[in-house]
């Protein structure tokens, strides 16, 4: 396992770059342990320092609605959200193996984010109080392109979900 640090240092030395001063000797670094030492260090400010401005968790859908006057839907967050563009680029298999989002089991586009709250809409689909469901990286190669707003690089890809209006 990896070895254990003092968080607190951890994230001030992750702030600024000097990772190497922790390796002592190592060539290389995962950058998932890199990445995971951030996030607890993250965790460890927001959560024993009190500090509101940190963001350490993935974004979770709470609701989503019909947009009245049109076939959007609104997904609402826990907290801010950004759009990005899929890290590894476009869907490296079979497009209908890739999870994106989805209303109806059609591929839908995000057409803004504000805040916490993202705009869906699909082609062709009508979106209906109670019937219609929405569904974001629900598949056998999940490509998120939702992410906690500030959240650095690899960032906070939002959570998959399956909802319905």
């Amino acid at each position: 396992m990896y070895p254990m640090y003092n968080v607190h240092i951890l994230g001030r030395y992750a702030e600024m770059g000097l990772f190497s001063l922790l390796c002592d000797g190592c060539l290389a670094l995962c950058e998932e342990f890199i990445f995971n030492c951030t996030l607890q260090a993250l965790a460890a400010r927001a959560l024993a320092y009190n500090d509101r401005t940190v963001q350490y968790k993935n974004p979770r859908a709470v609701s989503v609605t019909c947009e009245s006057g049109s076939n959007n839907l609104q997904i609402l967050f826990d907290t801010d959200i950004e759009l990005r563009a899929p890290v590894r680029g476009p869907c490296p298999v079979a497009a209908t193996s890739c999870a994106w989002i989805n209303i109806e089991g059609i591929n839908a586009t995000i057409t803004s984010v504000s805040g916490h709250t993202a705009v869906v809409s699909a082609p062709g689909v009508a979106c209906t109080t109670g019937g219609t469901w929405i569904s974001y990286l629900y598949g056998d190669w999940p490509v998120p392109t939702v992410y906690a707003a500030g959240s650095g690089h690899p960032g906070l890809p939002a959570l998959p979900f399956l909802l319905r209006t």
